[in-house]
């Protein structure tokens, strides 16, 4: 199809139209946003602030996206910006925002104008709305150059509380500690002891009867071995009587034993016993004595008998060796005949071979 002359210009004439109102509608819009910039006082001092607060009048919809000065503070310092609660109105609305401003040096200075950034939806085209610039004169302190010179004040003394003295003490306390636990440990190695010590040991009787409660259940005379059954006997006996009463029953031969004061200090039954056991054991273990069944009993039982009648039994603290070396009393007749017992002299009581 062929445009006509005629046609062509009203088509050019059309597209004039429509771009002057759409440049006109761009221009109201932006008329429809105005910035303000005014500051609380306009003279300070150095070092103190000034506030400049910043306003903006706009229609409904609007979108603030950016806002701050145009350009370079030269001199000038922001130290706050706080926002304050918009305005909404059903024509439009207002939102202020303050800028806190600071000088260190004396001197006039100019806050650059502030520009906003903002869209009004639903169009996305980014438009912008500035102000004037602010001008702030800044003095600096006053001096009375007729007044007397006077010294530097020093520094003022500031006293110490305990809040600030607390981790002093606290690292001197962990150091204290830390010393003391390595001194300890060292100390502990050189007596080959262990760093945490083991569970207390078990009461020799405890020990004891536990013994012979095995030796009672492996039955070994039995199954013929009747050595090894008083054997055995007479080391559980001899062990605790070590361990119970500190006599070196191990090293010791059976009269010895009963020589020891402490033991001699026993309980009469509770000597008897033992007396009967050791002497049956000796015959049985170095005369070849064959007992009989009754006799392997009441062995055992002696045994548990003493170690039961002597569990509570005190102990008085023995002299050292230095003290029976200087002691005239003898510990005990060693020369003096064993006796051995009415049921083992018996010639009916066993069998010698």
């Amino acid at each position: 199809m062929v445009m006509t002359a005629s046609a062509r210009r009203y088509a050019a004439l059309l597209a004039v139209v429509l771009l002057c109102a759409a440049a006109g509608r761009d221009e109201l819009r932006a008329q429809d946003v105005r910035l303000t910039a005014a500051a609380d006082t306009t003279v300070l001092r150095v070092g103190e602030q000034v506030r400049v607060t910043v306003s903006l009048e706009h229609p409904a919809g609007f979108l603030l996206r950016n806002l701050g000065p145009a350009d370079s503070l030269d001199g000038l310092e922001i130290v706050g910006v706080d926002s304050v609660a918009s305005s909404v109105e059903s024509g439009g609305g207002q939102t202020r925002h303050i800028f806190t401003f600071t000088a260190f040096d004396s001197g006039t200075y100019v806050v650059p104008p502030f520009i906003a950034y903002y869209t009004t939806p639903p169009e996305t085209l980014l438009r912008s709305v500035s102000g004037g610039p602010i001008v702030l004169f800044v003095r600096g302190v006053d001096v009375d150059t007729s007044a007397e010179i006077r010294a530097i004040k020093p520094p003022l003394d500031v006293p110490l509380t305990f809040a600030e003295l607390l981790p002093y003490l606290l690292g001197i306390v962990g150091a204290v500690v830390v010393i003391w636990l390595v001194y300890y440990i060292l100390k502990k190695r050189k007596r080959g002891e262990k760093f945490i010590p083991g569970p207390p040991p078990r009461p020799a009787d405890e020990i004891a009867l536990d013994a012979l409660r095995s030796i009672a259940a492996e039955k070994l005379w039995q199954r013929g071995m009747v050595k090894e059954y008083h054997t055995a006997l007479s080391d559980v006996i001899r062990t605790y009587i070590e361990r119970r009463f500190l006599v070196p029953a191990m090293e010791s031969t059976s009269d010895e034993i009963l020589a020891d004061p402490t033991i001699a200090g026993l309980v009469p039954d509770a000597v008897a016993g033992l007396r009967d056991a050791l002497t049956r054991s000796d015959l049985v273990k170095f005369a070849k004595f064959i007992p009989q069944p009754e006799q392997n009993e009441r062995s055992i039982a002696e045994s548990v008998s003493f170690v039961e009648l002597t569990r509570k039994a005190k102990v008085a603290p023995r002299a050292t060796d230095d003290e029976e070396a200087a002691s005239p009393t003898p510990r005990g007749d060693e020369s003096a005949a064993p006796d051995r017992g009415g049921d083992q002299l018996d010639p009916d009581a066993g069998e010698v071979k």
